[in-house]
């Protein structure tokens, strides 16, 4: 941990995202759709925390629920000591600015009728008072930064590849000079040689803005890369919890394991060797989660009559390294 980093940074404490199941004409409420399901973790200053799971398992709407994207059901966000959810709305103004996100898709976060100034410079003119000139400037240098050309800000999204595009919605995400920035799979949608591209961008960028990342992604040889510290993520809740290096070479909580089993090897012979983690079954519905441990429906670790009644916690198994399983605690 680098010595400006502080734990502090971003706390959340029991976060909670429940989406209502209607039906019918009067939209009777069913149940809820547990996408967020108490998630307590702690987000340090310039840090990268990198953030992994099934999809469907509730890493996206823990990213937008933190900056403020979508509504809390429960729970608490702490950024730098201010509540995120403040009923304050000169806090909330001053937090949400120093929270941005960069979406999936570069294309379809962006309105294709706009030109690349107004896209990049909207933040600006919503929170700033610049005059034409100044807000010019500062789009074009906010452009360069990303490494495209400023007079590229006259053009229209669709002109631009899906690599370009991703710097775009960058540069976006920096007008303000935040000081967190949710990356949601910013790499998914891109071919292997531009993901490498964004992702030393990233890091540049990190160190010359002072950033910090919740950085969101499926593909682990991508977090692996960027990251500080990793959380596993399954059915709405957080399973794992550690040092980048504790999870790639000393991962404690089965689930954890079975997704790196899931990597491939680079060595064909290794491939065909290597013992298979295979799961039982599909991930459960998030709107009717299995009692006990969540993951004990899949788990070929499971214990009878003991992980299906009692759910764990989240423990500290050893310095720094937080795993929710009965066997490690």
């Amino acid at each position: 941990m680098n010595s400006n980093q502080t734990a502090d940074f971003i706390k959340v404490d029991n976060l909670k995202k429940h989406f209502p199941i209607q039906k019918g004409l009067f939209s009777r409420k069913l149940g809820n759709v547990k996408a967020v399901d108490g998630v307590s973790l702690d987000i340090r200053e310039n840090e990268t925390l990198g953030l992994v799971g099934e999809s469907g398992c509730g890493k996206s709407t823990l990213g937008r629920t933190l900056i403020g994207l979508y509504e809390s059901t429960d729970g608490s966000v702490f950024f730098e000591g201010e509540n995120v959810c403040s009923e304050n709305k000169r806090i909330q103004k001053e937090i949400k600015k120093q929270m941005q996100m960069i979406f999936q898709d570069p294309f379809s976060s962006m309105n294709p009728g706009i030109r690349i100034r107004t896209i990049v410079g909207e933040p600006l003119i919503v929170h700033e008072k610049l005059t034409k000139q100044q807000l010019r400037d500062r789009v074009a240098s906010l452009i360069e930064l990303v490494g495209l050309e400023a007079d590229c800000m006259e053009r229209y999204p669709h002109q631009f590849s899906g690599g370009q595009r991703q710097r775009i919605a960058i540069a976006r995400s920096l007008a303000l000079n935040p000081k967190f920035i949710v990356c949601d799979e910013p790499v998914s949608s891109l071919d292997v040689s531009i993901q490498a591209q964004i992702i030393n961008l990233l890091n540049r960028l990190k160190s010359e803005v002072d950033l910090t990342y919740l950085f969101i992604s499926h593909d682990l040889a991508v977090v692996k890369h960027v990251s500080d510290r990793i959380a596993v993520m399954y059915l709405g809740k957080v399973v794992e919890l550690a040092d980048c290096n504790a999870i790639y070479g000393k991962a404690s909580h089965p689930y954890t394991r079975s997704l790196l089993n899931a990597i491939p090897l680079p060595n064909p012979i290794a491939e065909r060797n290597k013992t298979t983690i295979e799961l039982k079954g599909d991930i459960p519905s998030p709107s009717n989660p299995p009692f006990g441990c969540r993951f004990h429906t899949r788990c070929p670790e499971a214990e009878e009559g003991f992980c299906e009644i009692k759910e764990p916690d989240l423990c500290e198994v050893c310095a720094g390294h937080w795993v929710a399983c009965h066997k490690c605690s």
